[in-house]
């Protein structure tokens, strides 16, 4: 979806020898791929280092109009992922998408005292999401020693709303 936010034609695959496979049916259409689950990475831009006085820029690239209404009796979950390396619980990281501050939902593992690898998971709202650019950025609220954000994740999801709305 990110290749066809930016003007792409088509997808092009490599390796694929089953004709039957149901990527053959789902790649090359944006309005199939629009209301399948979808996880969005920043790979280019890693490892960025955190500080006080912040961090650089991951440009994450969604192709999904976050914003824009699940199909019939369908919800969408919206969940971004943060590695960090050598967080402990008195860095008290904070992070912004598009100039937003989110509060972290869950970690796993619990931060501590020692300096451990943590994925931190967000929820924001979708509102917050543009297509196709999105910039997340990170400080730290107390000066210390730096940490790095080795891997962003972005999983839109979709499942079967329960309630018959």
């Amino acid at each position: 979806m990110s290749r066809f936010a930016e003007g792409a034609d088509g997808i092009a695959t490599f390796n694929r020898f089953d004709p039957t496979h149901r990527l053959w049916h789902e790649l090359g259409d944006p309005d199939v791929l629009r209301d399948l689950d979808k996880t969005y990475t920043c790979l280019r831009y890693l490892p960025v280092t955190v500080t006080e006085k912040g961090s650089g820029s991951l440009r994450l690239l969604v192709g999904d109009d976050v914003k824009s209404t699940p199909p019939p009796k369908k919800k969408k979950s919206v969940t971004l992922r943060l590695h960090v390396k050598g967080l402990t619980a008195n860095h008290q990281l904070q992070v912004d998408l598009n100039g937003k501050s989110l509060k972290s939902a869950t970690t796993s593992p619990a931060p501590s005292e020692e300096p451990q690898d943590i994925w931190l998971e967000f929820t924001p709202a979708a509102t917050l999401f543009g297509v196709p650019l999105n910039l997340v950025t990170a400080r730290l609220a107390q000066p210390g020693k730096a940490i790095k954000i080795d891997d962003a994740k972005l999983d839109v999801l979709y499942f079967a709303d329960r309630t018959g709305k």
